[in-house]
């Protein structure tokens, strides 16, 4: 089995900077779980959210795409009702680095588990390894990807390479998640009225793309509607501040602004935003706002070029 190289990391800051300016097609998870697959020779690749208390799985992407929806859900189902060591770990300890199953376990325990069994029945593989994203889920939400008994557990390399990738992941997972709230919200406020009325109104990124905005910039521009200073933004976007406010420099210019609340307001009036209630400095729908997700440890920025900088440790 080949290693990983330094093209593979290469490959995925690509895709990841595609993402980011909307060159990857939505949703973009095929592509980035096809990548990881290519990269770290897997018999499997999913996005999963589980919940450990309650021992369940959702399954959000996977990959090759050819399992289907109802089995990727009963895989899911089994593995957590196994006790996925993987969601109990993360559900237990402050931990958010990429694991394998037999490092948490020890690899004797993970070899003779009821998981690992049902891994090697389900797909066809006996190592598993999650790269987990921020957020609010108790138990995992991220990337596992499974080893076939071939190949062995996964290795320093390949545990290096996911710990590299995680912010490239998690920057593209925070853009995407504000991008669907984005749409969600401006689709919603412009289905007032009738059923005739609403049809005849452009969808969100019909708007976008009529005033020549990115998927980028209309993130930065929502995240402005919540009143978020640019550190702020950068913190939820795992971007640097002075992207932010390259974004910042761009929404001005294309709106035909000078500020903030000038910007909130004309595209309130354009309906790239919704109205409502301004937040508490005047700038933006007091109901948007909502508190960044926590940093990874080791988490990096990404210029806008797509480079990872300024990485660091837990704070």
């Amino acid at each position: 089995m080949a290693g990983v190289r330094e093209r593979d990391y290469e490959q995925m800051l690509e895709l990841a900077t595609d993402v980011l300016n909307g060159r990857a097609g939505v949703p973009p998870w095929a592509h980035v779980l096809a990548e990881l697959g290519r990269a770290l020779h897997t018999t499997t690749a999913g996005l999963t959210r589980a919940n450990w208390e309650r021992r369940e799985g959702s399954p959000e992407a996977w990959s090759p795409n050819d399992i289907g929806t109802r089995r990727m859900a009963e895989i899911s189902r089994r593995l957590m009702r196994a006790g996925h060591p993987l969601a109990r770990h993360y559900a237990t300890t402050p931990d958010t680095e990429p694991r394998t199953g037999a490092e948490v376990m020890g690899e004797a325990a993970w070899r003779d588990s009821r998981v690992a069994s049902l891994s090697r029945e389900l797909h066809g593989a006996g190592h598993v390894m999650s790269i987990p994203l921020p957020g609010r889920t108790r138990g995992l939400r991220g990337f596992v990807l499974y080893h076939a008994d071939a190949d062995g557990d996964f290795t320093e390399e390949e545990r290096a390479y996911a710990l590299r990738v995680q912010p490239l992941l998690v920057a593209v997972d925070a853009h995407q998640r504000q991008l669907e709230r984005w749409r969600a919200m401006v689709d919603r406020a412009g289905a007032t009225g009738g059923a005739a009325e609403a049809r005849a109104k452009p969808r969100a990124e019909e708007r976008a793309r009529q005033y020549k905005l990115t998927p980028r910039e209309v993130v930065v521009l929502k995240l402005l509607a919540e009143s978020l200073p640019a550190v702020a933004i950068g913190h939820r976007l795992g971007i640097s501040t002075r992207t932010v406010h390259k974004h910042v420099e761009h929404l001005y210019r294309k709106l035909e602004v000078s500020d903030r609340l000038s910007a909130v307001m004309r595209a309130q009036a354009f309906g790239l935003l919704p109205e409502g209630r301004p937040g508490p400095d005047g700038t933006g729908p007091a109901e948007l706002r909502r508190p960044p997700p926590p940093l990874l440890p080791s988490q990096c920025t990404l210029t806008d070029a797509g480079e990872a900088i300024g990485c660091r440790g837990a704070e």
